[in-house]
């Protein structure tokens, strides 16, 4: 009875482990590919981006003049690399908020024209963006932060599109400004 009782502890103390390793062997594949599909990250709860989610909502926040779809270099950019498209759309938004702050003869340092918080106050200040466009430019900011930091970070093509696209749009913004 004792040899008995001794095996099904060790069964009971073993099912759930076993079961639960099987069934991840078994699903494997269709695990992989939820996980590359995710639109969520969470990165030692410090960094969290949903960029599907964030990007959709920042193109309706855009409203009526919502940007145009992105040039077709970024569009294929977004196709191989979305974090590189995410990177790339930034860059070409910093350069052209830097450029408007320069044209209005702004006084920043070279530290706070790389500084994209000091940008973003900055392009406030001198009037460059109305605050639901400096609201758009924040949130991109952030979403940059995320693609930027986060060390396995993945993005559907069809996000960083829509991130491209909104930073183009405020890009144009600034250089008509």
């Amino acid at each position: 009875m004792d040899l008995l009782a001794g095996i099904a502890a060790i069964l009971t103390a073993i099912a759930w482990p076993t079961a639960v390793i099987v069934t991840v062997v078994l699903l494997r594949r269709p695990l992989r590919e939820l996980l590359t599909s995710l639109r969520a990250l969470k990165v030692n709860d410090l960094v969290e981006a949903s960029f599907g989610a964030d990007v959709a909502a920042l193109q309706q926040a855009a409203g009526p003049d919502a940007p145009q779809p992105a040039n077709d270099e970024l569009l294929r950019l977004a196709r191989i690399s979305p974090r590189a498209a995410v990177l790339e759309a930034w860059i070409r938004l910093e350069f052209a908020a830097r450029a408007a702050l320069k044209r209005r003869g702004a006084n920043l340092t070279a530290d706070e024209l790389r500084a994209p918080i000091r940008l973003a106050g900055a392009l406030g200040e001198h009037g460059l963006l109305p605050p639901r466009r400096l609201a758009v430019f924040d949130e991109l900011r952030h979403l940059r932060n995320a693609a930027t930091h986060a060390e396995r970070f993945r993005l559907e093509p069809e996000s960083a599109a829509g991130y491209a696209a909104l930073a183009q749009g405020l890009a144009d913004t600034l250089e008509a400004a």
